[in-house]
């Protein structure tokens, strides 16, 4: 199936980066009663850094067509909306007291997640699907190649569940 995307950002004013991109086309792949199910993607995002500090924010939002179809053929109940955002604050601590090729950055991100924020007739938003997540944590560069992480997330569902999960992580980049 045939999609278009596209993508502008910005970049004018110093250490400030503005995206916008889009996406649309139709994801049935001709599968048995699914239909066209055309799907249309937008996003914008934010980054900020200035002496140590790096500010990152997005917002995203995704409509399917022809849910009704999906659902009934898969029954998995998808959305017609989806939504999510985070915002993300992240500081260089590790520029104050460690060498030039070793970094520390601490960080705080707050994520919203909603893959029912509108769904087809018929079906009811299922709270579960409705997230919010908050993460703590810090990155570790020992070079600038690599890359040791820790965080702890805290979770929030649309019926007031709430769980914390933590994550370690070693990342190399080439």
């Amino acid at each position: 199936n045939l999609a278009l995307t596209g993508g502008v950002e910005y970049g004018g004013i110093k250490n400030l980066r503005l995206g916008l991109s889009g996406y649309r086309g139709n994801a049935g792949q001709e599968a048995a009663g699914i239909g066209d199910a055309a799907v249309t993607l937008i996003e914008g995002d934010v980054r900020y850094s200035i002496k140590g500090l790096e500010l990152t924010g997005l917002f995203s939002q995704v409509s399917i067509g022809d849910t009704e179809k999906i659902n009934a053929v898969t029954n998995k109940g998808v959305g017609e909306t989806i939504q999510g955002s985070y915002f993300e604050a992240g500081y260089h601590l590790g520029r104050h007291f460690l060498p030039d090729d070793n970094d520390l950055i601490i960080f705080v991100r707050r994520e919203l997640i909603n893959t029912h924020k509108e769904v087809a007739s018929g079906l009811s938003p299922d709270p579960k699907n409705e997230r919010n997540i908050t993460t703590v944590g810090a990155a570790f560069f020992p070079i600038k190649e690599v890359v040791f992480k820790a965080d702890m997330e805290s979770w929030k569902d649309g019926n007031d569940e709430t769980w914390t999960q933590f994550n370690v992580g070693l990342g190399y980049m080439f």
